[in-house]
């Protein structure tokens, strides 16, 4: 009778370690698995993996470049003083496996008679004015498309602080036409290095509407 007791809790308490062991695995696998996510004030969805978690903004933040150096190009291109809170943040978040930023920005505006090329030059352009301090290592741009729309896209690494780790940033230009967005990734050159299969999968789940 005793024996029969110890191995019903045997069996219960296996059976217990058994299911927190399932719980933990299949918590962990779900931060592999992506959610959509729509904004539809700018008919704009993307899919993420949901270890991405919304981060607070930060003002002086390399992620927050990206915000600066659009409202600054709309700022000479239309000739007029815009307010920093033209551009709207849509997404702004950390995957706590991959250890990259994703800042989503909106601008509710006409589309820029320049050239894909000339965007992205302007792109590199700001980013240097307003990182003077930052060494450039690399900067370089070409077109792409999304949904079916042709973009650009610029890759900026600079020179990090600690020997062999170099920071960074790939964003993604995007200006339709009645309004651009820029999907900026931001981390370290190892990470896009790692990462780039993510990074493509979730363009590739862009669709502008």
């Amino acid at each position: 009778m005793r024996n029969k007791r110890l191995l019903a809790i045997l069996s219960i308490m296996i059976y217990m370690i058994f299911t927190v062991i399932t719980f933990m695995y299949v918590k962990q696998a779900s931060r592999n698995w992506y959610r959509k996510v729509e904004i539809t004030n700018y008919t704009f969805e993307i899919s993420y993996p949901r270890s991405y978690e919304d981060i607070k903004k930060e003002e002086t933040n390399i992620d927050n470049i990206s915000s600066k150096i659009t409202t600054t190009i709309t700022e000479i291109e239309k000739d007029t003083e815009v307010s920093m809170n033209f551009v709207e943040e849509l997404v702004h978040a950390k995957s706590d496996i991959s250890g990259m930023t994703m800042l989503i920005e909106g601008i509710k505006k006409e589309k820029s008679p320049k050239s894909i090329e000339e965007i992205c030059k302007d792109y590199i352009t700001m980013f240097k004015v307003f990182n003077e301090s930052l060494t450039v290592l690399t900067s370089n741009y070409e077109q792409t498309t999304i949904d079916g729309k042709d973009v650009g896209k610029v890759k900026i690494i600079v020179e990090g602080k600690t020997e062999g780790i170099n920071a960074g940033m790939i964003s993604y230009l995007i200006p339709l036409d009645d309004r651009e967005i820029t999907i900026a990734f931001t981390g370290t050159e190892e990470m896009f290095n790692i990462n780039s299969k993510e990074i493509d999968k979730i363009i590739n789940s862009v669709k502008l509407h």
